[in-house]
C-alpha cells in the first residue's frame, strides 16, 4: 500500500530516495566515468498481461558535479541497466537466466587476461522480478585452479529498512568458490538478490577460461532449489597426447601430420619419444581420438 511507513521520518527523511555516496559521484574523483542509471515500474495491470519482463529502462548519465547529474543518452526504453555493459564491452558474456515459472535474472560474466599468468573473473548477477530471490552463488573451480582477491558487492540500505545489509559469506572448496546469505529458514529478511537489484563477485585465478556450470541458489523455498547456467570459469586445461599440430584437440590434421613426418625425427609426431615416427606414434592418436 501506499504511502507506505518507513523510519525515520520527518523532512530530513531519505524515504523514497536514492542515495549516492559523493565519492564516487564526484567528477573530481571518477574522471571521465559514466553511469547507468535504472527506473523499474511496477503495476497490477501490467503483470496481469505477463508483461512483467519488459519494466525495466536505464539512462546513461554523467556527473558535472556530485549534485548534478546530466542525462548522456535517451531513455533505453524495456532494458535494465545491465544490457549497458556489452555496449562498452563486446567480450562481454550476457545472458538471461529464467527461474522456472517465475522470475527472469541476467547474468554477465567477463574474463580478463592479466598478463602474468593470471586471469580476473567479473560476475554480474540481476534479479529483474524473481521474488525468489538468489541467496547464493557458487563457480566450480579445478583441481589445478589456485584463487585471490576474491570480492563481493551488493547494495546499501538506509532509513530504517527492514532487509538484513550483512554481506554475503564467501567460502573456498577443492572445487568451487561459493558466495551466501543466510537462508530463507535461518532470516526471511536477509540478504538475498531481491527484484530490481544486482550484486556482483569477483576473484583472480591461475589458470585461463572454460565454459563450466555455475549455480544459482534460489533464497525463498521452492520446487527448485537452484538455477544452473553455463558461462566462463577457470577450468585446468586438457593435455592431449596425439595432439601433433598444437590445436588443442587430436584430430585428422594431427593423422595427417604424423603420416607426413613418417619415418623421421621430427619432434612434434614423434609422440613417444623413440627417436622415429612409425606405426607406434599413430596408435597413440588413434587412442586419443577427439580429445580436447
Amino acid at each position: 500500500d501506499y504511502p507506505f511507513f518507513i523510519y525515520p521520518t520527518g523532512p530530513n527523511s531519505m524515504r523514497g530516495k536514492l542515495q549516492l555516496k559523493i565519492d564516487e559521484i564526484d567528477p573530481e574523483n571518477n574522471a571521465d566515468a559514466y553511469y547507468f542509471i535504472e527506473g523499474q515500474y511496477v503495476s497490477p495491470d501490467d503483470a496481469e498481461w505477463g508483461n512483467q519482463d519488459n519494466n525495466a529502462s536505464y539512462r546513461m548519465i554523467r556527473f558535472q558535479t556530485s549534485q548534478n547529474p546530466v542525462a548522456m543518452s535517451t531513455t533505453q526504453v524495456t532494458k535494465p541497466a545491465i544490457y549497458a555493459w556489452p555496449i562498452f564491452d563486446e567480450e562481454v558474456d550476457l545472458r538471461q537466466i529464467r527461474v522456472p515459472d517465475e522470475g527472469l535474472l541476467h547474468m554477465g560474466v567477463r574474463v580478463f587476461d592479466n598478463g602474468d599468468g593470471t586471469w580476473r573473473y567479473e560476475y554480474a548477477v540481476h534479479n529483474l522480478n524473481s521474488d525468489r530471490s538468489i541467496g547464493s552463488f557458487s563457480v566450480p573451480l579445478g583441481d589445478c585452479v589456485t584463487i585471490s582477491g576474491i570480492g563481493f558487492h551488493d547494495v546499501n540500505h538506509h532509513s530504517g529498512e527492514v532487509l538484513d545489509g550483512t554481506d554475503w559469506e564467501v567460502t573456498v572448496e577443492l572445487d568451487n568458490v561459493t558466495w551466501n546469505t543466510a537462508t530463507y529458514e535461518e532470516n526471511q529478511w536477509a540478504n538475498a538478490i531481491r527484484w530490481g537489484s544486482m550484486y556482483n563477485f569477483y576473484f583472480t585465478a591461475d589458470q585461463p577460461p572454460s565454459q563450466e556450470v555455475l549455480t544459482l541458489g534460489l533464497f525463498k523455498p521452492g520446487a527448485d532449489p537452484s538455477v544452473t547456467h553455463t558461462a566462463a570459469a577457470p577450468g585446468c586445461q586438457v593435455v592431449c597426447e596425439g595432439d601433433v599440430d598444437g590445436s588443442g584437440s587430436v584430430n585428422v590434421a594431427d593423422l595427417l601430420a604424423a603420416v607426413n613426418a613418417w619415418g623421421s625425427d621430427d619432434p612434434d609426431s614423434d609422440i613417444n619419444g623413440d627417436g622415429i615416427v612409425d606405426v607406434s606414434d599413430l596408435l597413440i592418436i588413434m587412442a586419443n581420438w577427439g580429445c580436447g
